[in-house]
């Protein structure tokens, strides 16, 4: 999607609506849109919605079912979806959200899913909006549907993250800001609003960390938020091996938004994260017994996050008194700590190696044990749980991780002197031995 001479500046959110109208009046596209991809991730839901689909062709580009692991009543039938046309995400290949940024995400589409933890695909220059079941049908039949009128807030990044602090933090110190209130101001009447974070420090973030920023859209008041396609991103794409996938989609500055507001990297600190409470700095809880740690998760650990806690826990032993999991947010994460000898390392330690399921992102598997208060013992994670989250479990930045896991304690990350020297593997694993493509329709 390329800017044509003469073009006044949009925001970005308006330039992918212009390139997929079908339908309305308006100037900045509202109405019917095509739309690039569908995303489904519930059994229940996609069972349903094949139901309704009877006989009928699947009209978008790209049309996925992300299986579970296999449980009661969890089971697809996995041959019947890539007849009817769906790619499917067998179990084990990862949870739902990071395996679409790996290997499906492109700058500049339009996706609906079932799940609004999708939203962190805004993090590659994606609108991915929650539908409901009707919207989801029509959209695998037309390849299209209605799209309410949308505003725009301007978030520009500036500064630079202090040691010890990540996108996790950021995430959490984003609730917290003056963004929230921001995001109430902009909204006209209904409209539903994009956040577009850009600036010149989204060069700091991956991709993979932008995604921990973008699936905190909906805890500020937004439908969805999207960074711009920059060299980030095309160096993701290109590691990927799908750089033909990438579109330009950049940030105009003289674009007119709704609103506009600033956040400085600088007022990051280390935060104890919870979709329940307020996020509050770890240095406000004191040494709050930690009885279990889980590393993973769809979004929330990057690769140079997981490497970073692997790093920092070698030759370390977990306490007696913790139950220390990791649960790898694709099999390439799991084949990038095995290569560079961190799942070795976290093994050592003591964790336990456990499957991706998406009900460990509710707190249906692996609940924080009895005796979680919140005060006295806690359960920390890398990610953030769906709904209202269990009692007692926080989203901590991946050095308070480790030195969780290290000590027994929740604790100042700054304890840890130095930070962790990691580095990323120049080539990753693309072998999608869990992903079985189905019929995909040329544009």
């Amino acid at each position: 999607m390329r800017a044509r001479a003469g073009d006044p500046p949009r925001p970005m959110t308006q330039k992918i609506l212009a390139a997929h109208v079908v339908a309305g009046n308006t100037p900045s596209g509202e109405g019917r849109v095509r739309v690039d991809q569908v995303v489904l991730t519930s059994p229940p839901r996609i069972r349903a919605i094949v139901a309704r689909l009877g006989s009928r062709k699947l009209a978008p580009e790209l049309s996925i079912a992300y299986a579970p692991a296999q449980g009661q009543g969890e089971t697809l039938d996995v041959e019947a979806l890539v007849a009817k046309g769906f790619s499917v995400g067998r179990p084990g290949a990862g949870f739902a959200a990071a395996v679409h940024l790996e290997r499906f995400a492109s700058p500049a589409r339009i996706a609906l899913t079932d799940d609004p933890r999708l939203a962190s695909l805004g993090a590659a220059g994606m609108i991915a909006i929650a539908a409901s079941d009707d919207a989801l049908v029509e959209a695998l039949v037309t390849g299209t549907a209605e799209m309410p009128p949308l505003v725009t807030l301007r978030v520009e990044i500036t500064g630079r993250l202090r040691p010890f602090t990540s996108a996790s933090d950021t995430a959490f110190e984003l609730a917290r800001s003056v963004i929230p209130d921001a995001v109430t101001a902009a909204r006209a009447g209904a409209s539903q609003l994009v956040l577009e974070m850009v600036g010149p420090s989204v060069r700091f973030f991956s991709v993979q960390e932008r995604a921990q920023l973008a699936a905190m859209a909906h805890r500020l008041g937004a439908l969805a938020a999207i960074f711009p396609a920059d060299e980030r991103m095309v160096a993701f794409l290109g590691d990927e091996r799908r750089s033909k996938a990438h579109r330009v989609l950049a940030d105009d500055t003289a674009a007119v938004h709704e609103g506009n507001v600033t956040f400085d990297l600088g007022s990051v600190e280390a935060l104890l994260g919870s979709p329940s409470a307020a996020p509050r700095p770890i240095r406000e809880l004191g040494k709050a017994n930690v009885v279990q740690v889980i590393l993973g998760g769809d979004v929330g650990a990057s690769y140079r996050e997981l490497l970073t806690v692997a790093a920092l826990l070698k030759s370390k032993r977990v306490p007696k008194t913790l139950d220390f999991l990791v649960a790898a947010p694709s099999r390439q994460a799991l084949e990038i700590l095995s290569a560079q000898g961190a799942l070795r390392d976290l093994v050592a330690c003591g964790a336990r190696i456990v499957e991706p399921d998406p009900k460990l992102l509710t707190g249906e598997l692996y609940a924080p044990p009895p005796g979680c208060d919140g005060t006295a013992a806690i359960s920390v994670v890398s990610f953030v749980e769906s709904g209202q989250g269990s009692p007692g479990r926080f989203t901590v930045g991946p050095e308070a991780l480790a030195l969780a896991v290290a000590t027994g304690h929740v604790a100042d990350p700054r304890a840890w002197k130095r930070p962790a020297r990691v580095t990323l593997p120049r080539t990753l694993p693309t072998d999608d031995v869990l992903l079985v493509r189905g019929r995909a329709r040329a544009r």
